[in-house]
Order: C-alpha cells, then structure tokens, then sequence
C-alpha cells in the first residue's frame, strides 16, 4: 500500500503540490517561532552575562560583605590567575539625534577579556570608551567622537571598536576603571561581583573549593562555578520569552486551522477527482476500509514530507531573522521538544483534515461512474438543521456582546461573544457563501460570456467555493479585527490621555512658587516640535474648604494659556476657581474662600483635568487681588506633532536638568502607548498575514484542482470557440469571486469584533469608544489579498489553456 501511495506521487506531483506547500508554511512558522525566540534567548543571555563569560567562579558579595576582606582575600589566591571586581551600568548614549541604551563595563584584565579590539585601542583613562562596532554604527559614531550620556556632566570619547555582535536590546560598550574612579566609585569597594580565572591547569572546581575556603570567614558572600551563574541567569530570562514564544504559537494555531480548512478543501477535491479509481478498486475485491487506509497513509505520508520540509524552512527563517538581531552569532539553538511538536503537530492536522474527506469520498459502489450525492431530502434537513444551530449561535452571540457591555466583565463576555459569532458565521458558510457569490457575480455577468460562465462556475460546488471562502474570512476577519480594534483602543486612549492631562508638557519652578530663569522660558519656547507656550504667574493662598484648609499655589489663567491647552475654557469667570478633578475632598459647585496676601475672594468650585492637584487657578485679574505674585511660575508647551514628542521631551529634559523643576505632561504616555500599539499592530498582521498566505494557497489549489476536474467541460467550450486567453480569464474572474467574498465577510466581521473588543476595553477604564477603522490598512490588506488571489488563478488557467481540445475530450 505505501508502494502505491509513493507511485501516485512520484507521477502525479501536482495534485498534491499545494497541500505541502499549506503544511510546510504552518509548520515552519512554528518551528521558525520556537528556533528564534531559542535563539534569541540564548543570545542575550550570552550579552547579560558577558562579564561572566569568561569566567570560571563568580563571588556574589550581599550588602552585610566586607568589601575590603573580600578583595584582601581574592588578591593573590592560589590557582587564579585573574581575579578581580566586575562592574558595569547602564546609561543612553547619544550622537546628536541618535540614541543607543548601552550597558557600560569596566575593562576587565587580558585573561578575562571575551572581545577584542578591531580599530582603535582599549580605554585606558576617565572619559574614554570603547564600542562595538554595531553600536558605533548605530550611533553614527567614529573614534574621537564624543558622545553624551543621560547624566548632564559625564561624556566619552570613543577610542576603540570591539567584535562584539549587534544586539536586539542592549548595546556593549567599555570604559577604564577610572572613569568609575572619577566619579568617587572604587570598583573594589562598589562591585557587586568578583570574577576569578583559572591559571592554565587549574581545573575550576577546584579553584571553587580554593575561594570559598578563602572566603570561608567573610559573611554574606556567595561562590558559584560561572557555568551555573550563566545557567541561572538563562533560567530567570527564559521566562519573559517564553510568554512572546506562546503569543508566536498562539498565531501559528491560527495558521494551522486555516491550513486545515485548505488541506481538507484539497483532498475533497483530490477524491472527487479519482472517483473512478476508487470504484475500480471497489470492484476488483477492495473493501473501503482498505480504501481509507490506503488515502489516509497518503495524508500521513504528505504530513511528514510537508512538516519536514517546514522545519528547514523554519529553521532558515529563523536563521535570517537571528542574523539581523546579531544573535546568531553565538549559534542558531534548536529546541528539540518544540520542533518535535511541531513536527508532530503538521502531520496531524494533515490526517485530521483528510479524515472526513476521506470518510465521504471512499463511499462509492463499485463502478459508480460519478460520486454520490445526498438526496435532497437530507441535503434539505442538514441544511436546515445547520441554519438553526449556526443561526442561534449568531444572535446569542451578538446579544451576549452587546449586553455585556454593561457588566463588569465586558472584555471576557466580548470575547466569549465574539467566538460564539464566529463559530456561527464559519459553520454556516456553506448557507451564505453561495449565495454571496451569486450576488457578487452580478456585477460582471452584464460583461459578456466568459464572465457569466465565471459566476456560475463559481456556485457549481458550493462546498467547496465555502471551504475556501471560509479560510479567507478566518484570516481576513482576524487581521481587520486587530486593525480595527487597535486603532479604536489608540484613538480612545488618547483621547482619555488628552482629557486627564490636556497638556503636552508642563514645567514649572518647586511647585511653582519660584519663578523659572527668563532664559530657560526662552529657551523652553524654541524647542523644536513646540508650537505655542504659555507662561503662567502665580500666587500663594490658603484655600479654605469646609473646615479644612489647604495652602496652595494659585495659577492665574489668561488668554495665551487657553490657546495651548487641548479642551480648556476661553476664560476662567471671577467668581470661580478651577482645582483638580482628582482632588476628592472638594465638590463641584462647593464655595471655598481663598486668602492671599493682599487679600481675600469667595468662589465656587470648577473641578477640571488642566490643573495639576494640589494647585488651583483663578483668573489673573483674582490672582492680582491675593497679591505676592510670582511671575513666570509654569510653562505650558503645546506639541501637536506627535513624531517630535519624544525630541521635544528630551530636549526638555536636557534644558532642566540639574534644577528643582518639574517637568510633567501627556505628551511622553500618548506616545509611548501609540508606540506599543502600532509595534503590536505591526507584528500581529505580520504574523496573520501567513494565514491569509495560506488561504490563498487555498484558492490556487481550487483552482487548480478544478481544472483538472474540468478538464472534459474545458476541452468542449474551447471547441465550441472559446479563446484560451478567455479560458484564463474565466479563472481570473473565478478566483476574484471566491476572494472577495470571503474579503468581504472577514472585513464586515472583522470591524464588528474590533468595535467591540475596542468597546469592552473602553468600558472597562470608563472611557468613551472611538470606532476608528483604519482604512489605509484595511483597503491595503484587501487589496493584496484580492491581487494575490488573482495571481493564484495564473498557473491554473495557464495549465487549462495548454490543454489540446481533441486530447482532452478523448474517454481515458
């Protein structure tokens, strides 16, 4: 039997050519995911642990060791050649508008040195730095360029380039000890650590022995083999990558399913197409459990062929994407349970997807020309017995979200909704779907023949136009459902941002009862990125609400200050006072009184999110009348250009730093948050776009099988006078009419499920919904998957127009 199933391979390859491609791709996103987060985990351990590298004992000091016992005990112990402190920080290093986190290390001696000099020379005084290449490259930096750090007084000067690799995370640069000397940091007595390293002979156990007994007196030290520090280390980050390993499976599963559907949709087609072979074997004495067996070892056998062939795939993936991160060049790490699973996981969706296939088209009498149908009495039952159950788990499934809206649990019942909605739509595409196509083939049956003979080919086999309608509407579905849903939940937050702290960025002298240096406000003002300012005076008073009272700086609000801050009044009335709305103890509409030092003034209460708590703010004509006023108190900067954000802070930052300023505002949160959102966007549709890959790998399977399955029906229009460019544009419009119907689907239940996510979220933080689909994305994912559809239907029409009429028609 295996004999036969390698037979119909080896001569009729391309029957089966897509199933493997469907295989090989969902496998090799699995074992490509595991092979790079392995990889990548075991690349940054080597970088977190660089200073250990070489190593053979680690002493770990606590904060009760005597720092000067231990370097008195470590210098000159037998059987080391090195030993010494080991410390290191990290700081931004910066080259104008290029910025690089490096993790700086102190220079450790010749033997425990890991990297070497490429150009340049090692630091060797205060100030001076060596860098790996990548990082130099990154930063734009060359030897004798100076570079600045995030504190104010301390810069380096690069003097040297190392081999080390680049890095994904944290670059790697060197200073003298006496950089740390500078600074008032002894290594010996500010080191944490001390790395020790076996003279040549000396085997490290027991030169672990050797320490420890040295060290036997001193209290709170720990001694371990390096190896087993590295191990720990490896151990403890293993954990923050295996959460993005399992979000990678999480995607890969959805790849899998669609596969599935694609799998399933090829050997339906597969079995209808070899009906007379299997009524042949029926009728020379085969029995149709020896006809499973032998279609089902062909799946198996397809299984294997494409999971082996998706872990090379996946293990080259994974090589090219650890070659731009630089963790490659400490090994590609293969994870032999994951890779096994995945393996394990390729065959089995591909027998589990040819089972019922199988189970259908192995039912055939013996020398039953054609394959049997349904009477259709039952087609008539199942079909409404499908349209009942997918109908009830619809509506159940959009009151349940809509309602849940007002619970406390809104996100979970909205997921648990949202499945309910696609398992419905899903099960019953096989209802809608060919309806769907009917009406689609509406807009170009009006064009001629060859279109019209495109749409009713289209619903010819309903099933099989649903399956791949419906691996389209999965992919697609999820990819405008994350669009849709993170571009509602950036535009709500934001939103909910600009309401809580309306503005950008806010600077101010000791809580604003000093006025800020003329210059600063100047300089303050030419920010770039900044577009208005505005300078608020202020006054101090003692607010007296109730029986409480509160002293408080008073700001006086003006016309320049409206102009600045997003949502904020023209004016503040005399007879108000505005206070933070987070500030509990006092009440809208409440009268409190408010005495400075020239005078006092009886206002009602305005809580509002413009002032920070713990201040209030009057009109300047109030603030003239409390007296003592303090001129320049606060700086209101206003930054509409998100991109300039994070220059502007920064450039903020720099000009206050080293003051008693205070430095607050939206404009840091908004961006950091669009930041992770459009990052997350990003790698999510990358991830949903193999799905979609996958789905139309599908539509050319259908396509292409088809062919073969028409081939009589193809020969006899051809003879009849159709062109064969026209035979290819039959396909074309087949294949478009499958694409966007399922297009279509996913795109309407993709925004429906992103509202609601978006919605769910929004109710869980008490904010108000923005339904934000974003069409550049959307139109451009729709139009990719409709163009790819269309090149799906080349090879297919290619290989129906080759095919001679008269050969085509003969009875084989």
């Amino acid at each position: 039997m295996l004999r036969q199933v390698l037979r119909e391979l080896r001569f009729h390859p391309s029957r089966f050519v897509a199933t493997v491609i469907a295989i090989a791709i969902s496998v090799a996103f699995m074992a490509g995911s595991s092979i790079l987060v392995a990889t990548e985990t075991n690349g940054f351990q080597r970088l977190q642990s660089l200073p250990t590298s070489t190593a053979d004992v680690v002493v770990t000091l606590g904060p009760d060791a005597d720092r000067g016992a231990v370097a008195k005990a470590l210098t000159g112990i037998a059987g080391a050649e090195a030993a010494e402190p080991s410390l290191s920080l990290t700081t931004p290093l910066r080259n104008g508008r290029a910025t690089a986190l490096t993790n700086l290390i102190v220079l450790p001696s010749e033997p425990l040195r890991w990297s070497r000099i490429m150009e340049g020379r090692w630091p060797q005084a205060a100030g001076e730095l060596a860098l790996s290449r990548d990082a130099a490259n990154g930063l734009q930096a060359r030897i004798d360029d100076r570079l600045e750090t995030g504190y104010a007084d301390v810069t380096f000067t690069v003097v040297g380039l190392t081999d080390e690799p680049k890095s994904l995370f944290v670059q790697t640069g060197y200073v003298a000890a006496a950089t740390f000397a500078a600074s008032g940091d002894d290594p010996a007595q500010s080191a944490e650590t001390w790395i020790v390293k076996a003279s040549p002979g000396t085997d490290p156990a027991a030169l672990t022995q050797s320490v420890h007994s040295a060290l036997g007196t001193v209290a709170d030290v720990t001694v371990q083999p390096a190896e087993q520090v590295r191990a720990e280390s490896l151990k403890q980050l293993t954990g923050e990558f295996d959460a993005f390993r399992n979000l990678l499976w999480a995607f890969a599963a959805i790849a899998a399913v669609v596969g599935m559907i694609t799998i399933a949709n090829t050997f339906t087609i597969l079995l209808a197409q070899r009906r007379r072979q299997i009524g042949l074997l029926r009728a020379v004495g085969a029995s149709g459990a020896q006809i499973r067996r032998r279609y089902l070892l062909e799946a198996l056998t397809l299984g294997v062929i494409g999971s082996a062939l998706g872990l090379l795939a996946g293990a080259a993936l994974a090589a090219i994407g650890s070659s731009l991160t630089g963790s490659l060049f400490w090994g590609l790490a293969l994870p032999a349970v994951d890779l096994s699973v995945a393996f394990g996981v390729g065959v089995a969706i591909t027998v589990l997807a040819a089972v019922l296939p199988v189970l259908r088209g192995t039912r055939v009498r013996p020398l039953e020309a054609l394959q049997p149908e349904p009477a259709s009495d039952e087609k008539r039952r199942a079909g409404i017995v499908r349209g009942v159950i997918c109908g009830l788990l619809v509506v159940g499934g959009v009151v349940a979200g809509v309602l849940g809206l007002s619970t406390g649990a809104a996100l979970q019942i909205a997921i648990a909704g949202s499945a309910l909605v696609a398992i419905g739509v899903l099960f019953g595409a096989p209802l809608f779907v060919p309806g769907l196509l009917r009406l689609v083939g509406l807009l170009v049956r009006g064009f001629g023949v060859t279109p019209r003979l495109a749409a009713q080919n289209a619903v010819r086999n309903p099933r099989r136009a649903s399956t791949t309608a419906t691996a389209l509407m999965l992919a697609v579905g999820l990819i405008v459902t994350l669009q849709v849903g993170t571009a509602s939940a950036r535009a709500t937050m934001l939103d909910q941002i600009d309401r809580q702290r309306p503005v950008d960025i806010s600077v101010s002298n000791n809580g604003a009862t000093e006025s800020l240096p003329g210059e600063l406000v100047g300089q303050l003002r030419r920010v770039s990125g900044v577009d208005g300012a505005a300078v608020l005076p202020s006054a101090p008073a003692d607010l007296k609400g109730g029986a409480d009272v509160y002293g408080v700086a008073v700001l006086g609000y003006g016309p320049d200050a409206a102009a600045v801050a997003a949502d904020a009044p023209a004016a503040i009335a005399d007879d108000e006072i505005y206070v933070s709305d987070n500030w509990d103890e006092l009440k809208n509409g409440q009268q409190v009184g408010l005495k400075g030092h020239a005078g006092s003034l009886r206002l009602t209460v305005v809580k509002s999110p413009i002032v920070p708590l713990g201040q209030a703010m009057v009109s300047t004509a109030n603030l003239n009348r409390l007296g003592s006023v303090v001129p320049d108190a606060m700086v209101w900067l206003s930054v509409p250009n998100r991109a300039d954000a994070v220059a502007a802070a920064t450039a903020v930052s720099e000009l206050t730093a080293g003051g008693q300023y205070e430095v607050t505002g939206a404009i840091i949160e908004a961006v950091a948050m669009e930041s992770v959102l459009n990052v997350l966007l990003a790698i999510t549709t990358a991830l949903l776009g193999v799905a979609v890959l996958i789905a139309l790998i599908g539509v050319s399977n259908t396509l292409g099988l088809s062919v073969l399955e028409r081939t009589r029906e193809s020969a006899l229009i051809r003879a009849l006078g159709l062109q064969a460019r026209s035979l290819r544009l039959m396909l074309l419009i087949e294949a478009l009419l499958l694409a966007v119907a399922g297009v279509a689907v996913g795109v309407v239940a993709g925004i429906y499920f992103g509202w609601l996510g978006a919605t769910a979220l929004a109710q869980q933080v008490a904010a108000d919904v923005h339904l934000v689909v974003d069409l550049p994305l959307t139109l451009g994912m729709v139009a990719i998957a409709i163009a790819a559809a269309a090149l799906a239907s080349v090879l297919p029409g290619r290989r129906a127009a080759k095919a001679s009429p008269t050969a085509a028609l003969a009875d084989i």
